[in-house]
């Protein structure tokens, strides 16, 4: 399918159809969409689906994981977080396990030359008809080390985020990709309602989001690391005060 040059996509329309829809039972729901939207100084809420078509080919994923950092032990731990998540009984995970059972799968580990910081990246093909959707996970290889530790299931969670993302943006033969001002808030929220859902937080990914904002070193097209960090903080207890609030009852 060819996505026209004039053919366009409203970004913060689509997550705030997505916020509505996961955080209807939140009483904080206003505050945490405002998070999302709000734009610092630039408005890149509507662009062409056609930027969104790089997918990585066999060669770049040669470069960007090679064979001998592959760490089976390290794919492992993330395949058993991810099957934490999308088995945990909620609406979120319900949604995910659907996506990823559906899903070819790449999971590749960056080599700390590459990613000397913890990060992640994610891309996602839908699939057509009765193809199976295609999806490539990335993750640096530096967040197995002690000291990271914390950061991996925060970071895996926003990764997921971004799929719910891209699985409910609008159908065709093209990846998509996320480097505007909202997604990336979108997935770190959806990511704690994932996490918190398995058992896990997002506070490690989000202290050093914090960190490194406080060095000046911000994460690129997106909002600051301080504000995504603060909304994860957020997001994070308003969980924690409805779970509460729903046992009690």
């Amino acid at each position: 399918m060819d996505i026209s040059a004039s053919q366009q996509f409203n970004l913060q329309n689509h997550l705030t159809a997505l916020g509505d829809k996961y955080l209807q039972d939140f009483p904080e729901k206003e505050q945490i969409q405002s998070s999302i939207s709000y734009e610092e100084g630039r408005d890149n809420s509507i662009y062409d689906l056609e930027d969104l078509t790089w997918w990585p080919s066999r060669e770049d994923l040669a470069k960007k994981c090679p064979t001998e950092c592959q760490n089976q032990e390290n794919i492992g731990k993330i395949k058993q977080i991810l099957s934490d998540f999308s088995n945990a009984d909620t609406p979120i995970a319900q949604e995910l396990k659907s996506i990823l059972d559906n899903t070819d799968f790449v999971i590749g580990i960056r080599p700390r030359e590459q990613q000397p910081k913890p990060n992640g990246g994610a891309v996602f093909k839908r699939g057509i008809e009765s193809e199976k959707h295609k999806a490539v996970l990335m993750v640096s290889e530096v967040l197995f080390d002690e000291k990271n530790k914390d950061i991996l299931p925060g970071l895996l969670a926003h990764e997921m985020g971004h799929f719910i993302d891209f699985y409910n943006r609008p159908h065709g033969d093209y990846a998509k990709l996320k480097w505007q001002d909202g997604a990336e808030t979108f997935a770190d929220t959806t990511g704690v309602l994932i996490a918190k859902g398995a058992g896990y937080d997002c506070n490690g990914w989000a202290n050093f989001l914090a960190t490194e904002s406080a060095k000046g070193n911000n994460p690129p097209h997106t909002h600051t690391g301080k504000h995504r960090a603060n909304n994860i903080y957020a997001v994070s207890k308003a969980y924690d005060k409805l779970r509460s609030k729903q046992i009690r009852n």
